[in-house]
């Protein structure tokens, strides 16, 4: 058994994510094979319209939820009750505004019954997010990757049936909603049976709190999911649902490597919260780690896919999805400041500097929407992806700067640059690869020599992990 939390948590939830993720990818290669692009697309268009308005449901609360949790675990039971109130009555009122919005993005009666069956999912997504806090502010992240997986797994066998026996995409969708209830029953049974103690109770001084803390965490995510999310109704507006379907093929590729990044930062979170509660010695040498193995997940990934973006994206869909290749080459390097733009934020939740989260996302999330207007219109996919790297850009610089009186800028760099550099020198290897062997099979060639490297060159060690969390 891994002893180390933030190990095991990180294997535990990227298990689940990934495994859930390659799972819905598998299930998005066979709808593009089996539905035209614009079908596909229409579908891509509805889950990320309902996901902008899954911000409303939520409102930021998972963050709060879990960092009180991690702080404060005999609050649980009023933080969680208090939590689900909350969240019943906004998402009732994000599906008012979501409904009353949809027809200035499409006129498509199909289209917006396909948006319709999907956005009827808000209210269990946002209970759901609940339960999810509970496991992860108690470290019980592998429960939670379980509960995820089983939820992907639903919605792909229900998606499969529902291609096979109505050929129909909005069936597709409906299963969205079948399978977010589902997972949200299973979630809620689990964690009553592992925290027996959770009784229904409500506090107005929580839901106070909730409502006056909340909004902080709600704008970051808001602006954040629009930032992500909003091209895609531009896109839509623009470019129709053919654009949307080639854009959703890129980025979802684009999305398989940062789930590592994801987990990991996830799992980083309750333990530093932890730590910086105990006020522990080392609590910046854990940052300073974190930064580092990032950089080490992040550079190898994102030269081999940009070097074999074409081919990848062939074999994974059709021929004509090739079109999209340049604009996942630029979303992989704006998609790959994910790595380290929600690990930054996070350490500012840490520190209690939501406020400064707000002003960078804010203001990256406000480039972003220009950039749109400007790009999309004239350049389509490939200007969404440029808009990307230019708002992410201005999101990373944003947080080095906002971190620099802890976290020196040289001294951020200096754990950025040696994973870089030696990325870099074997990536020609991955390049002259390419004519001869499968994407698959170069890419764990190229992954085995860097990651020798790093680990001679001592750019990481596995004691380094011994800093991440104490038992």
């Amino acid at each position: 058994m891994i002893k180390n939390k933030v190990l095991r948590n990180t294997l535990a939830m990227f298990s689940g994510q990934s495994g859930a993720h390659a799972i819905a990818l598998l299930f998005n290669i066979f709808l593009a094979k089996y539905f035209s692009k614009e079908l596909y697309g229409s579908l891509q268009f509805a889950i990320a319209y309902a996901v902008v308005f899954m911000v409303i449901a939520e409102y930021g609360l998972q963050t709060l939820l879990i960092r009180e949790i991690a702080k404060h675990k005999e609050k649980t039971n009023s933080l969680f009750w208090n939590s689900i109130i909350l969240k019943t009555i906004f998402s009732i009122f994000a599906v008012i505004i979501a409904y009353l919005s949809l027809p200035w993005f499409s006129d498509s009666t199909q289209d917006n019954i396909i948006v319709y069956f999907t956005i009827s999912s808000l209210i269990f997504n946002s209970w759901y997010f609940s339960i999810a806090s509970v496991f992860i502010g108690h470290q019980e992240n592998h429960i939670e990757a379980l509960l995820f997986f089983i939820g992907k797994i639903v919605y792909v066998v229900g998606g499969v049936l529902a291609v096979l026996l109505f050929k129909d995409i909005k069936y597709v969708a409906l299963m969205f909603a079948v399978a977010s209830c589902f997972q949200c029953t299973i979630a809620f049974v689990c964690m009553i049976r592992k925290h027996r103690r959770l009784k229904f109770v409500v506090d107005m001084s929580i839901i106070e709190y909730l409502i006056k803390n909340g909004w902080l965490f709600f704008s970051i995510t808001l602006f954040t999911t629009l930032h992500l999310k909003f091209d895609y109704l531009f896109i839509k507006k623009w470019h129709g649902d053919a654009g949307v379907g080639l854009y959703s093929g890129a980025y979802n590729l684009v999305l398989v490597p940062i789930m590592l990044a994801n987990a990991f930062v996830r799992s980083m979170y309750p333990a530093l919260s932890e730590a910086y509660n105990r006020n522990d010695k080392n609590f910046w040498k854990r940052i300073n780690l974190g930064f580092r193995w990032l950089a080490v997940l992040a550079f190898p990934v994102l030269l081999f896919m940009t070097i074999t973006g074409k081919e990848i994206l062939s074999f994974c869909y059709r021929k004509e999805f090739t079109e999209a290749a340049l604009a996942m080459q630029i979303l992989l390097w704006g998609q790959g400041l994910d790595f380290f733009c929600p690990f930054a934020g996070h350490i500012l939740y840490v520190l209690n500097q939501q406020k400064k989260v707000i002003v960078i996302t804010g203001l990256s999330v406000t480039v972003n929407i220009i950039a749109d207007v400007i790009l999309i219109k004239h350049y389509g996919i490939v200007g969404a992806s440029i808009a990307m790297i230019i708002s992410l850009s201005v999101m990373f610089i944003g947080y080095t700067l906002a971190l620099r009186k802890w976290l020196p800028i040289s001294q951020l760099l200096k754990q950025l640059y040696p994973p870089l550099l030696i990325a870099l020198v074997f990536s020609p290897i991955a390049w002259f690869l390419r004519p001869y062997l499968s994407f698959w099979i170069s890419g764990p060639i190229y992954a085995s020599f860097c990651l020798a490297t790093f680990f001679v060159t001592k750019t990481i060690k596995w004691s380094d992990l011994k800093l991440f969390s104490q038992e």
